[in-house]
């Protein structure tokens, strides 16, 4: 099965050519006829259009002998159309897996395999099958038996159905049942180069499955019936193990270089000890490795795991250092009332070209990015950072560094608080009294009463807000609302001389903040 799929494909396609040796034979007479005529003196263009004719008519008996290879093989598959080997089991543990279970006619020395066929559930059927150097080779799946191992012993399964000692003190009978009991569970075991199969549920002393050449079925006697007194059991042969045969033509590498499998082979080893020889080239769908083909490697990987037809072994590698060491670490100035992040934590390696990261610059709420700096490796570009009252939130400017840039780069920023206002008119008479608070409306007091302290927490002032505090004046008429934008400190205002006929605003900010 696993060497000679080519052989049978080539076999198959020779089965095509006879099934159309009528038709060639017949085209070929008519080409020879055609020219017979032709030296004959017969019309040379109508030769000419026998001839044609009969090569097209053998253009399509061609196509149609591969295409009738080509649906067949999409009709029953590649594998379905080659089958399952089963080799002759003798060892003398029974282990899980499927199996076919024959007995040999010793009157002709041929082989009988038990079917799934079960007559007026009384004994199981047999067919013949062909054994060929201790091998069983077929696509059947009636003839194939799981068998599994349960508390007392084993089950025997085709598809869903289980194999069942329903003998009677005076009957054979064997059947197939859809749920298991005590009388489906059988015990295995091997002696003399037979094998004895025996049910562990009957209280019968019918519980030895056995072939009856005589009258060709399988049931439960008291003993293995003359004319087959011999089981064999053939199991299906599986992948045991893969082993590396030749190592890939590259087992060293410098890091940041990718696994190359070129030129590995593996022996793959059978559950029958046989084996098979599988290079990489011609099958390289059928492998995975890990790390895989695309991945870099790095210093710490010391071999690559290698899988094929479910099972896996290793090639050791190895992986040298890259020989540079040039790289860019990030550091911020830990600002105040806002953040800065990297959407990498660094270094960054800078040996093999240029390297671009995202800086995130985030103020806390109520305040803006007054002023962005950096210090250390310098960016090969300009990262477009806004400052300024507008820039209060979230900015995501590209970092970028040269190939082989090294050292430190350290980004700082300053956050200010906007400072809020309040508008209360306090215009000037003669002078000012009052409370120290702003309130609407005409006072008399000295200028310096005209002040607000921080404390000052009277409720019911229209120029008082919950956590805010007073930090100064303005004059600027133009900012009565809160539309007319926020104040910054380079706004305030010194009161000097009088304040007779003019305006003045309180302005407020944040609490703990200015």
């Amino acid at each position: 099965m696993k060497n000679s799929i080519l052989g049978k494909a080539r076999w198959l396609r020779e089965a095509a050519l006879v099934s159309s040796n009528q038709t060639s034979a017949r085209l070929a007479r008519e080409a020879i006829e055609a020219h017979r005529r032709v030296s004959g003196g017969q019309s040379r263009s109508k030769c000419a259009a026998q001839v044609r004719r009969a090569n097209i008519e053998l253009l399509k008996a061609e196509w149609l002998k591969y295409a009738t290879v080509i649906l067949f093989l999409f009709t029953v598959g590649i594998g379905q159309m080659w089958g399952a080997d089963y080799a002759l089991y003798t060892s003398s543990t029974i282990t899980a897996g499927d199996y076919i279970i024959v007995g040999q006619k010793t009157s002709d020395s041929k082989y009988y395999a038990m079917n799934n066929t079960c007559t007026n559930n009384q004994y199981m059927g047999i067919e013949q099958v062909t054994v060929s150097n201790n091998k069983i080779t077929t696509t059947a799946t009636n003839i194939v038996w799981t068998i599994s191992s349960t508390t007392d012993g084993y089950y025997i399964k085709n598809g869903n159905k289980f194999l069942n000692d329903n003998a009677t003190s005076s009957k054979n009978y064997a059947q197939t049942v859809s749920t298991a009991s005590g009388t489906c569970v059988w015990s295995f075991s091997y002696a003399n180069s037979k094998w004895s199969i025996t049910n562990e549920g009957t209280t019968t002393t019918k519980n030895k499955l056995s072939f009856n050449m005589g009258n060709p079925r399988v049931a439960c006697y008291a003993s293995l019936q003359s004319g087959a007194n011999q089981i064999y059991l053939y199991k299906k042969i599986t992948l045991s193990s893969i082993a590396v045969k030749t190592a890939p033509t590259k087992v060293s590498y410098t890091e940041g270089e990718y696994f190359d499998p070129t030129g590995l082979v593996i022996t793959l080893t059978y559950s029958d000890n046989s084996t098979e020889d599988v290079s990489y080239a011609g099958h390289t769908s059928d492998f995975t490795f890990s790390p895989t083909t695309s991945t870099a490697l790095t210093t710490s990987n010391t071999s690559v795991s290698i899988t094929y037809g479910g099972k896996s072994t290793s090639q050791a590698i190895t992986v040298a250092a890259s020989g540079c060491d040039k790289s860019v670490a990030l550091a911020t100035g830990s600002p105040s009332h806002g953040t800065i992040s990297f959407s990498q934590a660094g270094p960054l390696e800078t040996c093999d070209g240029s390297v671009n990261v995202t800086m995130t610059i985030t103020p806390d709420a109520g305040y803006y990015l007054s002023a962005y700096s950096s210090s250390g490796v310098s960016t090969s570009n300009t990262p477009s950072i806004t400052t300024g009252t507008s820039a209060t939130t979230a900015q995501t400017p590209t970092l970028t560094f040269a190939q082989e840039a090294d050292g430190t780069y350290t980004a700082g920023a300053t956050f200010t608080a906007l400072i809020d206002h309040f508008i209360d008119n306090i215009q000037g008479t003669s002078g000012f009294t009052g409370e120290g608070k702003a309130k609407s409306g005409n006072y008399s007091a000295t200028l310096a009463e005209l002040t607000l302290s921080d404390g000052d927490k009277t409720t019911g002032s229209s120029c008082r807000k919950e956590h805010y505090h007073f930090v100064g004046w303005v004059t600027a008429a133009t900012r009565t609302s809160k539309s007319g934008g926020p104040y910054v400190a380079g706004d305030l205002e010194t009161i000097t001389g009088t304040a007779t006929g003019t305006t003045y605003y309180a302005v407020w900010a944040m609490e703990d903040d200015e």
